[in-house]
């Protein structure tokens, strides 16, 4: 039985260990020269840069023993992240925090949220309407709706209600109302966070990848898939497989298949992360920062040494720009640059000496949604899928807002339900068939 898993990334490594536990023979077919897919860390000018931040959030007692205790060393963080509005510092969520609002906007506020409590359970169609069905319009016009159209790089509007996933923050009126008066205790879903004591999260991949290093074959980008004679090819190589498990986007995907979906079924944003190293000194505590201001195309800012100093030497300053990618076009990364550090020195939260290093990355997919009207067929896509014996995985393998533990799981329990049904069928002398 012959069983390839397509990207080294989070879920094609949780797979991988799966499979391994089980005692079942696999190959990982990876594009790259290392593993992470998104989980990885460049080294800039001696300052360690994420694929933007990635900071682990574990819920599952598994995804807490394989990611944290089974990888590296970790160090546990309470997250600090905050709000620009109108230039000044709001701590986040801006909804628990409205005591650090204008006296203006906080009469609006509570206002409409008097009033919405008498329209609660109103049926709702898109992103818009849902945030505002929550937290008023007041709200909507001065953070959520700025900040996510410039995230997701089109009105909201034009996006489905359920495009943030679990991730939409649940709203507790009276603590919200409070807020307006004194400071709350908010806990959401991600209070604290861990990451790698060496200050990269790379860490964590390579030393899941280094469980199943026997079975990954780097620098194989697959270019194509032979569903009938289940054959993956890479160029001039081929790989023959009795089960497929893939975390390739599944827009690539249609293109293998007679899908019966639209090239723009699968939508998703693509991100520039612009990484920028100067001489200077951080003036806050900041992990990262949210920047509804629409003189601006970035959306937000991380500061990876403040989570810890292993990520940027003495004397500089690191700063991971997150700008949708059809706003930056319009400039060049050293344009960015320097309107992220007049910015930031405008706030008084940076002094700034001179640049030392400014590049990019591009990110495409990045975040990731599906139309209503097409939720049913490309449900129907990913059976068929199956039925030919290929199992998508990962964030965007499955099309969801996955955090880092979903990914890995994802891969890890779809590898461990196929193992035991290929030990059951064996056991019963049956081999598994394809269904048409």
């Amino acid at each position: 039985m012959k069983i390839v898993i397509v990207g080294a990334g989070l879920a094609g490594l949780g797979a991988g260990v799966a499979l391994k536990e089980q005692g079942i023979s696999f190959q990982i077919l990876e594009a790259s020269a290392e593993p992470g897919g998104l989980a990885r860390t460049d080294v800039i000018n001696d300052c360690f840069f994420d694929y933007t931040g990635h900071y682990l959030h574990v819920k599952t007692e598994e995804g807490f023993c394989d990611l944290i205790k089974g990888t590296t060393d970790f160090i546990k963080v309470k997250k600090q992240s905050a709000v620009l509005i109108d230039k000044k510092i709001v701590p986040y969520p801006v909804q628990y925090n409205l005591k650090y609002l204008a006296e203006k906007y906080v009469h609006k506020i509570i206002n409409e949220i008097s009033v919405l409590r008498e329209k609660a359970g109103e049926k709702t169609e898109t992103l818009s309407q849902f945030i505002e069905s929550h937290f008023g319009k007041t709200l909507l016009d001065l953070f959520f709706k700025p900040y996510n159209e410039k995230l997701w790089g089109r009105p909201l509007d034009e996006l489905p209600k359920d495009c943030l996933g679990n991730y939409f923050p649940k709203i507790d009126l009276e603590l919200l109302l409070k807020s307006a008066i004194s400071d709350v205790t908010y806990h959401g879903y991600n209070d604290f966070f861990y990451y790698p004591a060496s200050g990269k999260i790379s860490a964590m991949a390579e030393a899941l990848a280094e469980k199943v290093k026997e079975n990954i074959i780097y620098e194989t980008e697959v270019t194509e898939i032979d569903v009938k004679k289940k054959i993956c090819y890479s160029h001039n190589k081929k790989y023959e497989y009795d089960h497929l498990i893939t975390s390739i986007p599944l827009s690539q995907l249609c293109s293998v298949f007679d899908s019966g979906l639209s090239d723009d079924s699968f939508k998703f944003t693509s991100l520039r992360n612009v990484r920028i190293v100067i001489k200077g000194a951080l003036l806050h505590g900041y992990h990262w920062l949210y920047i509804p201001d629409e003189t601006v195309p970035f959306y937000r800012l991380g500061f990876p040494q403040n989570v810890i100093d292993a990520t940027c030497p003495p004397g500089c300053v690191s700063i991971s720009v997150e700008i949708e990618e059809n706003r930056r076009l319009s400039y060049t990364d050293e344009q960015i640059a320097d309107m992220v550090v007049r910015y930031l020195v405008e706030c008084n939260l940076i002094d700034f000496i001179e640049f030392f290093d400014v590049s990019s990355i591009l990110i495409a997919p990045a975040y990731t949604y599906c139309m209503e009207h097409t939720k049913v067929s490309s449900a129907a896509f990913l059976e068929k899928l199956k039925r030919n014996n290929i199992i998508t995985v990962g964030r965007y393998g499955m099309w969801k807002y996955f955090s880092m533990e979903e990914a890995y799981l994802s891969g890890k329990q779809t590898a461990r339900l196929l193992g035991l049904g290929l030990k059951d069928a064996t056991s019963h002398g049956n081999k598994i068939q394809p269904v048409d």
